[in-house]
């Protein structure tokens, strides 16, 4: 056994050695859970370099290889902690992965010390130009979740957000509990304020709140009623003592703002039109048609037709598309897939015409909206119903 493992095995930060193809060894504490591919990384990666550092696209976090005769050695991934606003913005929150937080230079200096104990060399400024030119990947992490800080806000993944948002459309408060529980458990709500753990807490709070406000906004909540939630439900949030006040107040926030969700989008509608809406909107990627959704209701596909389009304004096939075009903007706002992705897993036909219902429906292309959110912070199901069927 080589020093290089030997050092590994006593270290608190993911890795895996890789041989002929084949994992050989990885953290005991199964670091990554499961949702980083380390043998899929190593082997596409096709550097021959001694040491290849890759970076995630649109996040500071980095994967470094070390390639010695036949076996690789990968290190990380790990988050790269900074405090230099204008870098990468860092993610606070990694779900189903604990990933180590390092400086750069002291990463470096990690990297280095691995070099020597294979008894290999590295000039140290070819390794430091190394770093900071890494290799921009778009590798994914399975049933991850970030929440990424930048000039136009906070913006919580779409798993994550996903995940928390449809227990507030259905209404299901025990699926609210088991997620925030389940958070909270991880240890992996990091640093977003440097004046201790109750005010990280609250901030991370407000977040969630801003969050699923605006989703709600999006599937049809009145803004008015939005924003004066909003900023009630802050308001309790900064009323609070205690670090586990807080975790109650923002359970507590939720719990209510699936109340009024229910209340403000769905009052007066028929049970089936309830029923098809809720299956929809907690359902966008998919393509259900008319008769799947009056075979569920236990009614003809005509009758569910016409109700449907008296109570929304449009037909059924129409609003699918527009949730499809919700989601979208959450996944273009919070998550890294590129825009051929995002039309695939909503089942456009291609990305092209993916982009032409995006920009008939909002006014701008998916890439607009990626790369300037506040574009789109005013869009909303409801006022595009109003707007164009004179709801």
């Amino acid at each position: 056994m080589n020093l290089l493992r030997q050092y590994l095995r006593t270290t608190s930060f993911a890795y895996s050695i890789i041989r002929n193809g084949q994992i050989i060894e990885k953290d005991r504490d199964n670091l990554l859970a499961g949702t980083f591919n380390a043998k899929k990384f190593a082997l596409t990666s096709r550097q021959r370099r001694l040491v290849t550092f890759y970076k995630l696209k649109g996040q500071n976090i980095i994967t470094a290889i070390i390639r010695h005769h036949n076996y690789y050695y990968v290190i990380g991934p790990v988050i790269i902690s900074t405090n230099d606003q204008d870098k990468t913005p860092q993610p606070f929150l990694v779900s189903s992965a604990h990933l180590k937080h390092f400086s750069a230079d002291r990463f470096i200096m990690v990297i280095a010390l691995c070099i020597n104990l294979l008894g290999a060399y590295i000039n140290s400024k070819k390794l430091q130009l190394r770093y900071r030119r890494p290799i921009y990947t778009n590798t994914s992490f399975k049933k991850s979740s970030f929440i990424r800080l930048n000039n136009n806000g906070a913006h919580v993944n779409y798993a994550f957000e996903k995940q928390i948002n449809n227990a507030i459309l259905c209404g299901d408060q025990a699926e609210i509990h088991t997620a925030l529980t389940r958070l909270y458990h991880s240890g992996r709500i990091g640093i977003l304020s440097n004046k201790g753990e109750l005010r990280n807490i609250i901030d991370f709070g407000i977040i969630v709140v801003s969050t699923n406000i605006r989703v709600a906004l999006r599937s049809g909540m009145n803004f008015e009623l939005a924003y004066s939630l909003n900023d009630y439900y802050v308001h309790r949030l900064e009323e609070q003592k205690s670090f586990h006040a807080v975790i109650k107040c923002i359970k507590d926030n939720l719990t209510d703002l699936s109340k009024e969700v229910k209340h403000d989008i769905t009052t007066g509608m028929p049970p089936t039109i309830v029923r098809a809406y809720r299956l929809v909107s907690t359902n966008p990627q998919e393509d259900i048609t008319v008769a799947e959704v009056a075979k569920q209701l236990n009614i003809s596909p005509n009758y569910f037709s016409s109700q449907f389009k008296k109570w929304r304004g449009i037909s059924f096939t129409q609003f699918r598309i527009l949730e499809k075009i919700n989601y979208a903007i959450t996944l273009l706002v919070s998550s890294n897939m590129n825009v051929s992705e995002i039309a695939a897993l909503l089942h456009f036909n291609d990305q092209a015409y993916f982009a032409n219902q995006f920009k008939k429906h909002t006014g701008f292309s998916p890439n607009q909206v990626r790369n300037n959110p506040i574009l789109i912070s005013d869009w909303n199901i409801y006022n595009y119903l109003k707007a164009k069927c004179r709801l």
